[in-house]
Parts: C-alpha cells; structure tokens; sequence
C-alpha cells in the first residue's frame, strides 16, 4: 500500500462499512468527500472534523491549525475551536514544543478560534512531530452544505489554483531541484503557506448561495472532484485549460515531474453552486482568485476535456507529493 491517505474503495471496504452504530444526534456522517460529521445538539448544529499532519512541514502547528479548520468551512460552518493531540519523538526539546505551541496560538487568533484543549506526549512510534487536530464549528446557514447535495448542472468553481500546498511544502523543502527555478518565482511559491485557510471564500459563497465545498487536499483538484461527485451520486465535466496554475506552481512541478492537478492543494475550494459567474465576481472583489473550470452532470462520468479531447478522470491514487523526498 502506497503512502498517503486510502484510495475510496479501500476507505469503503476497510473503514467506513464497520462504522455500523448510528445515533440519531448523528445528521451527516463522514465518508468519501465528506470529510466533516454533522450532530445536533438541543436543535442546534455543530460540524466536526479531524486532520492530521504527518510530513515534514515548517510550521506544523500553524498548518495544523488552518487545514483542519479548512474542513469546517468546507460544510460552510464558522470555525470555533481546535483540539490537539501531540506526538512527539523521543528527545523532543522544549524549544520545538514551545514553537509549535506558539504557531498554532497564532494561527488561532488569525481565525479567531479557541484552542479548547487536546493531548501531548513523547512517544517512539514517531520519528518526527505528527498532529492531529479536531476541529468545530457552527454552520453558517440553516440548510447544510454537504457533498451528497450536489446534482448535475452545477457551476464547479475554484479559488486561488491547483497545487497551492504542494507549491509552498515543495518551495520550502531546500532541494537541490530548487536552484533551477528563478529566484523571484521562488519566493513566491514559498509565500503561498500564507494562503492556507479557505474559511474566507466559504463565507462569500455561503452569503452567494451554495450547494456543497470541498477543499483540495490529497489528491489535488482531480481527486477533489472525483470525492464528491462520489458523495453526490453525479458526473462532471471540467476544462483543463480553465483550471488557474499559478507560474510558480507550474515550474516546481515541471522540476519535480509532478502532475499538477493531483498535486496537495489546501488553500484551494472547489464550490458547487448555481450562481457561478456571481461568486467568481464576488470572491475577485475580495481579492480571492476564482474561476469557473467546468459543470457537474447528471451521468455518473468524470471527464476532463483537454484541447478539445475528453479523458476518463481515474480514481484518487498515492498525493504526487509523495513521489518527491523530502
């Protein structure tokens, strides 16, 4: 089995099928392209969600943080609190805990969020600082923004451009490919850390109007899209050509050899709704780059169109990130 999370057959097959307890606190439950869970309490929503961060990454408790509460947003709720557990190698100086304590108290105040508590310890079963991070919010609207909603003739939107996480992580891995890219460009990709969080977009697309979020995390855009429609019981049909990469992103992946739109991208939501052109124009007003890369359909096919060829999108498989040593 390949590194990175479990392809959708076998998070069926070995996780999700032995889930079988339902409570009826329980509205929507986890499972291929809903990352987030959905229960009531006295009448009142809360969406809950869990990420871990298991790469080397500068700033694992700022990222941990962002991308977490990423997931909440994507079922437009409004981030209200973390938990963290912490594991650490043995050896752990004081100093790393400290710092990683600090960047995730940051990253919270840049959301306005608490961090409510959590667990740490030193442990051998890792060989570097692994975080995982339970994130909760209250939904933003009455009606709830889920995967399952999403049908055909939907406008797909994405914000910012495929493969913003993989841009930043590769920038900053201080590989000897890097001196091959110019220096400008460079800095550029190492600066994209700062564009993580997607809370901002899920807000203007929940006052625009829409049906279901996602954001981009491993598997880039095409294993995105292939999650929800999954989850809607749909198709899809996007245009290559439409998908914004970012000049930075295109030349580390074309170092690298890397498919850009399997390639990480936290920072990136794809948003399914029916006023694509009204919330493209509302999120450029709001300095959020966004375009519209194609439509959702009835029929249960996942296309791509490439210069006027369409291609099957086949399922999710290992992040391109994980071809790279890092």
């Amino acid at each position: 089995m390949e590194i990175g999370k479990l392809p959708p057959e076998l998070l069926e097959q070995l996780i999700l099928n032995k889930l079988t307890n339902r409570r009826e606190e329980v509205l929507v439950r986890s499972s291929t392209g809903q990352d987030s869970t959905i229960l009531t309490t006295n009448n009142k929503p809360i969406v809950l969600s869990t990420d871990p961060i298991t790469g080397e990454v500068a700033n694992i408790g700022w990222f941990a943080i962002h991308v977490a509460c990423n997931d909440v947003a994507a079922n437009g709720a409004e981030p209200v609190g973390v938990l963290l557990t912490l594991l650490l190698p043995k050896g752990c100086n004081n100093k790393t805990i400290a710092t990683i304590m600090n960047d995730a108290s940051q990253a919270a105040s840049e959301l306005n969020i608490d961090i409510l508590g959590g667990h740490t310890e030193l442990t051998d079963a890792v060989n570097r600082p692994v975080i995982s991070t339970t994130a909760l919010g209250i939904p933003l609207t009455e009606t709830l923004v889920i995967s399952a909603k999403v049908t055909g003739d939907l406008d797909i939107v994405l914000t910012k451009g495929a493969g913003i996480e993989g841009t930043a992580i590769l920038a900053n891995s201080g590989l000897k490919e890097l001196n091959d890219i110019d220096g400008k460009l460079l800095q550029k990709a190492k600066n994209h850390f700062k564009n993580l969080s997607v809370v901002p977009e899920s807000r203007i697309a929940v006052e625009i109007g829409v049906i279901a979020m996602h954001d981009v995390t491993e598997g880039g855009v095409l294993g995105a899209l292939y999650e929800v429609a999954q989850a809607g019981k749909c198709g899809f049909i996007i245009d290559y050509n439409k998908i914004p990469v970012l000049p930075e992103t295109k030349a580390l992946c074309d170092v690298f050899n890397l498919d850009v739109l399997r390639l990480i991208s936290s920072g990136s939501m794809l948003i399914f709704t029916k006023y694509g052109d009204k919330l493209v124009k509302k999120l450029n007003e709001n300095n959020i780059f966004a375009a519209i890369i194609g439509k959702t359909t009835d029929k249960q096919e996942y296309l791509i169109d490439i210069d006027d060829k369409k291609q099957v999108v086949e399922p999710p498989e290992s992040d391109e990130i994980w071809k790279v040593k890092l």
